[in-house]
């Protein structure tokens, strides 16, 4: 009821914006992600990479490569990384994601926070922060600083924190948060200067809500008051994982050589043993001893819950550490985590858990699938978040709610009643069906591929339970969603 009463106060047809997104590309990604990765896709003849040269080296001098590397250098190299250079979002991009589809998915994000923050002591916990991680074009955190300023209790409290690495991302950003044009050169040297030096940057958005840019989580610094409520919207599935696959009853590493003439063959027999896989100047192969990586997870409760022989893993460590970080900052202060991603939840009772296909590491380029090791720097690189390896990792240490659908979240904040708002304040038929098809992306697309966890600190009331949340078991391993 909350949630309809928010929305009844956000005025019409005057923020109504246009995506000029194509629903055909949109619909490529979203059906590929389904069939999973790892073995690659089409894509056809591809350019050149910049940064396949350097990669090459670092093989021929260190030996075949982890895949958490090979992804780490290949999306945040400083100079040849795919996010560090370019705008690689939205239909003239490499990938879409929900905000950029329809206004409604950051209308009612900004909802949701505001009945978060509501619920604990009535919203006197002031200021109300809002923090985004991989804030991508800024378009997510533009629509919810539009939100916020339609309200008197939140349109002099509201601050907005940014963690982005790329220089690049953090001046597109701002032009769409702040409203800002960037035509002095030297102006926007001296904001990359002093970004790269100090780390952070301050303006204000086009509402006139102070904002923060970090590079980094742990820069993040507020005072011990408020709430803060942090986002991550398609983040996870882009750190850098390591990839298994067992055989013989083992878990063995997948690696990343090179396929080149004059490799030294002694040096691959050393380290390990070749699968038929072969992608022409980078290839698959498999270690066939123990690598640092395999002694490190060898005794987690993960790598012994999947018997199958050829069954795939794919482990991503920093995302433990950084939903950790987060978790130590709201069990101090007070706030929450939202999660919005692809992937999968073995406490899901409509996934049988040994449907769940966890090979999923791949690559898109101009939103086409094509195989992760063509073009490294020139394609977006994913995998599927694991969020039942979340839950599993905060059972001692936070409040975990979910997983539920974005299709199910949306709905229960009401999405048809805005989405019959907006047509109905606008006689412009392009703008209708923009709407409407932008909707029916989010629900019908989108709607069961993307799920959302809520994480709060351990110490939050176990009645209010957020909100879209209350049909998900809270911290249960052994429970499912009903």
């Amino acid at each position: 009821m909350l949630s309809r009463i928010l929305l009844r106060n956000i005025y019409p047809c005057s923020i109504l914006s246009k995506r000029h997104l194509s629903n055909n590309t949109l619909r490529t990604k979203i059906s590929s992600t389904i069939g999973g990765g790892g073995g690659g896709g089409g894509g056809g003849d591809q350019p050149e990479s910049p940064l396949l040269y350097e990669l090459a080296r670092q093989i021929r001098f260190n030996g075949p490569m982890t895949v958490h590397d090979y992804m780490k250098t290949a999306l945040t190299h400083p100079q040849h990384g795919f996010y560090m250079k370019s705008d690689v979002f939205g239909s003239s991009g490499h990938f879409t994601t929900s905000p950029e589809v329809s206004q409604l998915f950051g209308e009612l994000m900004g909802i949701w926070i505001l009945h978060e923050w509501l619920q604990v002591d009535g919203g006197t916990k002031r200021p109300l922060r809002i923090v985004e991680l991989g804030p991508g074009r800024g378009t997510l955190t533009s629509d919810i600083a539009r939100v916020m300023s339609q309200f008197e209790m939140t349109k002099d409290c509201c601050q907005f924190f940014l963690i982005e690495i790329s220089t690049h991302l953090q001046q597109i950003q701002e032009k769409q948060i702040c409203k800002r044009l960037f035509d002095d050169e030297k102006r926007i040297a001296s904001i990359v200067r002093q970004y790269q030096n100090d780390g952070q940057y301050r303006a204000t958005t086009h509402y006139g809500q102070p904002i923060t840019w970090y590079q980094h989580l742990d820069r993040l610094s507020y005072s011990n008051d408020g709430f803060t409520v942090f986002i991550a919207n398609e983040f996870f599935d882009a750190l850098p994982i390591y990839k298994f696959v067992k055989l013989d009853n083992k878990w063995r590493e997948m690696l990343i050589d090179i396929d080149a003439a004059d490799i030294d063959s002694t040096m691959t027999s050393r380290h390990s043993s070749h699968t038929n896989r072969s992608n022409g100047k980078l290839r698959w192969i498999r270690a066939n001893r123990d690598t640092p990586a395999t002694k490190m997870f060898a005794n987690q409760q993960l790598m012994n819950n999947y018997p199958i022989e050829g069954e795939h893993l794919e482990i991503c460590p920093q995302t433990i550490v950084i939903i950790e970080n987060i978790v130590r900052r709201i069990n101090r202060h007070d706030g929450c985590l939202l999660i919005c991603d692809y992937g999968y939840d073995s406490n899901d009772t409509n996934v049988m858990e040994t449907s769940i296909n966890r090979d999923t590491f791949r690559a898109y380029r101009h939103h086409k699938p094509i195989d992760p090791l063509q073009c490294p720097g020139m394609a977006d690189l994913t995998a599927d978040v694991d969020f039942s390896y979340i839950r599993h990792k905060l059972s001692s240490k936070a409040n975990v709610y979910g997983t539920v659908s974005q299709s199910h979240f949306l709905r229960s904040l009401g999405i048809e009643v805005r989405l019959q708002k907006l047509n109905e304040s606008t006689t412009n038929e392009t703008y209708r069906e923009e709407l409407n098809s932008g909707a029916n992306m989010l629900l019908n697309d989108m709607g069961q591929r993307f799920k959302l966890m809520a994480i709060f600190g351990k110490t939050h009331p176990k009645h209010l339970i957020p909100f879209a949340f209350d049909h998900s078991h809270l911290n249960d391993d052994n429970s499912s969603n009903k």
